[in-house]
């Protein structure tokens, strides 16, 4: 709850809502409702899934399918925007000033280690000239990989990507069966490969994705980029990185005093991320 904490320390008023699976505990819900945040329970997760994809338990082996789709869970009548954001982060101003940029139907930062990522470009992570061969074989249009753990939604946006569900999860699924059954490499996620192994078809080989990485722990975001790809007239922008950092840069932003909007430091850089906030 730090990332809402801090969220509350800059604006008492913008609703917030938390979509939580699985139950919800007290302590959740007393840090909720001191922080002004509705909750809104969903259930079994694999339930969930399995109510939109066959392989619906499999699926939830990977805990951020979600991400998006829960929207249309929530009564979103009168809402023109709305500003997603990951567990880890932290908000040292008004997130209001975030709103300004509403010009684009979907705002992110870049993904890190993508061509537009000022760092190095690294394939391994991101291997974008696979994706543009995915996206041609599949006639789908380019959307530039992006950091989904903070975005911003313009004009109805999620409305559209409800309507693509279907095909969300039909994306992960192909791209994890490519994972799976195409590549013989050594990987450490072998209870997803094991159910993937275990219930793919001969039809699911043959319409399987190659996956462009070697992180599978960005596979949602890869099926969200492919997925917006359907979205004939998606206008993408990207958030300033003087108002969102990301990784490290958090950690050096507080270091040298110049902090963002809002960071999101990334789970691995938890730890060296709040140590920095001791010397503010």
């Amino acid at each position: 709850m730090e990332s809402v904490r801090s969220l509350r320390a800059h604006n008492p008023r913008i609703p917030v809502t938390l979509f939580v699976f699985n139950g919800v505990s007290d302590e959740i819900r007393r840090a909720a409702d001191h922080c002004r945040v509705m909750v809104l329970p969903l259930g079994s997760y694999r339930d969930w899934l399995q109510q939109y994809h066959p392989h619906g338990h499999a699926l939830s082996l990977y805990p951020t399918l979600h991400k998006f789709l829960v929207l249309s869970e929530a009564d979103t009548s009168g809402l023109s925007q709305a500003l997603y954001v990951d567990c880890d982060t932290f908000f040292f101003h008004d997130p209001e000033v975030l709103f300004e940029s509403g010009d684009f139907h979907w705002s992110a930062r870049e993904a890190p280690t993508s061509r537009l990522c000022p760092h190095q470009y690294d394939p391994a992570n991101i291997n974008e000239e696979m994706i543009e061969r995915i996206v041609a074989a599949e006639g789908l249009r380019w959307v530039h990989p992006f950091n989904a753990g903070v975005c911003l939604l313009n004009n109805g946006i999620w409305e559209t990507f409800r309507q693509l569900r279907e095909t969300f999860f039909d994306t992960v699924w192909r791209l994890l069966v490519g994972r799976h059954c195409w590549t013989l490499a050594e990987q450490q996620d072998y209870q997803i490969r094991n159910a993937v192994l275990g219930l793919a078809s001969r039809r699911d080989i043959q319409r399987a994705l190659p996956y462009p990485s070697q992180n599978f722990w960005i596979l949602e975001e890869i099926a969200l980029w492919l997925t917006l790809g359907h979205v004939q007239n998606l206008a993408q922008g990207f958030l300033d990185r003087r108002k969102v950092a990301q990784g490290y840069e958090c950690v050096n932003a507080v270091r040298t005093g110049l902090v963002p909007v809002l960071a999101h430091y990334f789970t691995s850089f938890q730890r060296d991320f709040f140590r920095s906030l001791s010397f503010m």
